[in-house]
């Protein structure tokens, strides 16, 4: 059992940042960057860690939960299940990817499937159950009362066929990663030395499980998140997994350098009425900032308001995000979604061509052209290019992608 650290942290109190710092030290302190695993949620979260320690050589478990279960199991990519149009055409209903998320993302924004013809709610009562490691019939009794949940024979036509279509194709979907792993009384820790697991108040009964297979050879480990932010409960996160854990130490970082006092203040009088909680007595900008209440919807708002300041918006769902970005680009407003810029696309495009024209480019705009392809070295290429700013690179260095 390692030496386990929590570290609670709210919105703007550097948590990354933290845990950077904690990750660097131990390697001044002797800890070779191959014996240290940054388990992640997002592949985009591991690439963040990896660039800002800037290492050469991307350690192999700075990934996320799946990827090193993956690992573990000796899966490739190859070997992950994405043949949903098959399974389609044998049940006929309709889904829409392969987690949970890709299940309430689909079944969110396509309202106009029927019902009883949207299989996405099966997928999401079958990897429920899984997450919480509970049984299918205690899964629709916590979820909302999908139709299609009251149809026995629809569920069993639905896991059967999709049951028989992975073993015809050999391949396991994001769930299997999961429960095969953790099943596995064989399957090997993590051969490292000293663990971190970012968000971790997103982690799931299941997750949690593997977690703990994992460090069983580690001797530190770094858990990090906020309890206050513990809302995918409905995606199977256990809600008091990372505020119960017990732990040799705890830090609370309790200054937000982000959100403004007015408005932390308001999230204070808020979260404050929930009693199973971490107190952290969390400090918030120096800045007032302004709360505004307005009954117009947020299309309404959008075409009349002129931000003269840095703007975020939240949406409830993915679909709303896209109509939030379609206004915005009619507006000719520059704006980002989640950290990826729609002008960055454009820059991306024109990049790409001058690639593809054989002309050079510095290493930090063939970021933009390598995201758009979804090329794996991107993080590689960010580290690069902070190193040594006028580097340049041409596309005979981009091998092996097809330019045409």
């Amino acid at each position: 059992m390692p030496h386990i650290t929590k570290i609670f942290g709210g919105p703007g109190a550097g948590k990354t940042s933290t845990l950077v710092d904690i990750l660097k030290k131990e390697i001044e302190d002797g800890v070779r960057p191959s014996r240290i695993a940054f388990i992640t949620h997002t592949n985009a979260a591991a690439d963040e860690a990896w660039s800002r320690v800037k290492l050469k050589k991307r350690p192999r478990f700075f990934c996320t939960i799946h990827s090193a279960c993956m690992d573990r199991l000796k899966y490739g990519r190859r070997d992950v299940f994405f043949e949903w149009e098959e399974l389609s055409k044998r049940t006929g209903m309709i889904f829409g990817g392969s987690g949970m998320m890709d299940a309430y993302y689909y079944s969110g924004c396509r309202p106009q499937i029927p019902p009883q013809f949207n299989g996405d709610h099966i997928l999401i009562a079958n990897n429920f159950a899984k997450s919480n490691m509970i049984s299918l019939s205690e899964a629709r009794n916590a979820l909302p009362k999908y139709p299609i949940l009251n149809n026995p024979y629809a569920i069993k036509k639905v896991l059967t066929a999709l049951k028989k279509l992975k073993n015809e194709s050999g391949k396991i979907d994001f769930d299997d990663m999961l429960s095969l792993y953790n099943a596995d009384k064989n399957a090997e820790p993590l051969n490292v030395d000293v663990i971190f697991v970012d968000e971790a108040q997103d982690l799931s009964k299941l997750q949690w499980e593997i977690v703990h297979k994992f460090w069983r050879s580690a001797r530190r480990a770094y858990i990090v998140g906020d309890d206050d932010q513990a809302i995918y409960s409905f995606l199977g996160a256990d809600p008091y997994g990372f505020l119960d854990h017990p732990c040799d130490e705890t830090i609370i970082l309790d200054r937000s350098h982000r959100v403004p006092k007015k408005i932390g203040q308001f999230a204070d009088a808020v979260i404050g009425k929930v009693e199973r909680r971490q107190l952290k007595n969390f400090q918030w900008a120096d800045h007032d900032g302004e709360m505004v209440y307005s009954s117009r919807s947020l299309p309404q708002l959008l075409w009349n308001y002129s931000p003269q300041i840095s703007t975020m918006i939240l949406c409830r769902h993915n679909a709303h995000v896209r109509d939030v970005s379609d206004i915005l680009k009619r507006r000719r407003t520059p704006h980002s979604i989640n950290g990826h810029s729609w002008l960055s696309e454009l820059h991306g495009v024109k990049t790409y061509i001058r690639l593809w024209k054989g002309e050079s480019v510095l290493l930090s705009e063939a970021v933009g052209a390598l995201r758009l392809i979804q090329d794996d070295r991107v993080p590689e290429m960010i580290a690069a290019s902070q190193e040594n700013p006028e580097r340049t690179t041409s596309k005979g260095l981009l091998k092996g992608i097809d330019w045409s």
